[in-house]
């Protein structure tokens, strides 16, 4: 981890666990340019190399999304400070912090929902961009409440979304059934999101970001309304996405998956 100085800071717990075995772990404090990279990290055999100043894991000198002093505000009003951080290929990164610390307004600017006040953001090289299909395709995003058709059933909703994108799946895969089926929700299938509680409505808006192609994947606090064993089963999908080579950020409050996910994590201070 590199650290410049300044007021934010980054947290690497003391242990963790994520698929693949244990990972060695440290803690720094950060600050004012809050900058984090797994320096001192190994996955599995993949071995970590700097390039120009930057850590990567895997030996990949170009990191799935590059961010780079990257700060958001309205007049007097700080959104995000300066953030720094990047992120490779298989990998999650947790980002956790307090309430209002800006860790949903740097999960829309990498979405391309926002417009950062300075710095540069990058993913897959691309500076984000939400009308960019090509950026579209690249990375797929949970932030809030998605739109939800009234007079559609759950399985019509996830399988309009694939059919969507069905160009860039084989045409007999079965990713609509495989979204609802990873999340334990297939029995919801011809239920209509009106009939949902709010722990399954969670669960299907998730099906609804992966039953389309990305290769990184933005959640917003994945865990909210869901119980210890659906939470697990959150971790679960995550792993396997990560096994497949896909890049995972999320903004989480839940002990859980700070756990599961201990091995790069950024806290951030408002």
């Amino acid at each position: 981890m590199i650290g410049v100085p300044g007021a934010s800071h980054a947290t690497r717990p003391s242990a963790g666990r994520r698929k693949g075995g244990e990972h060695p772990t440290q803690r720094r404090h950060l600050h004012r340019d809050h900058v984090a990279n797994p320096l001192r990290h190994s996955l599995g055999a993949g071995r970590y190399r700097a390039v120009d100043g930057w850590c990567c894991w895997g030996g990949d000198p170009d990191p799935m999304i590059d961010v780079r002093s990257v700060s958001v505000g309205e007049g007097d009003v700080v959104r995000l400070r300066p953030t720094s951080f990047s992120v490779v290929r298989g990998q999650c990164l947790s980002l956790t912090g307090q309430n209002g610390a800006g860790k949903t307004t740097l999960l829309s600017v990498l979405a391309g929902l926002v417009t950062p006040s300075s710095g540069t953001c990058l993913v897959r090289g691309m500076t984000p961009d939400d009308r960019n299909r090509e950026f579209r395709r690249c990375l797929a995003a949970s932030i809030g409440a998605p739109a939800f058709a009234r007079n559609l059933t759950v399985a019509e909703h996830v399988e309009f979304v694939s059919d969507t994108w069905a160009g860039f799946f084989a045409p007999d895969e079965p990713i609509a059934d495989d979204a609802l089926a990873g999340l334990g929700i297939d029995h919801l299938a011809t239920r209509y999101p009106h009939e949902l509680s709010t722990g399954q409505a969670q669960l299907f808006a998730l099906a609804l970001v992966l039953s389309r192609p990305f290769d990184v994947l933005i959640l917003d606090e994945p865990e909210q309304r869901l119980d210890d064993e659906r939470v697990d089963l959150v971790a679960e999908v995550i792993d396997r996405l990560l096994a497949d080579g896909r890049t995972v950020i999320m903004a989480t409050h839940n002990a859980r998956l700070r756990a599961h996910f201990a091995g790069y994590q950024i806290h951030l201070e408002g």
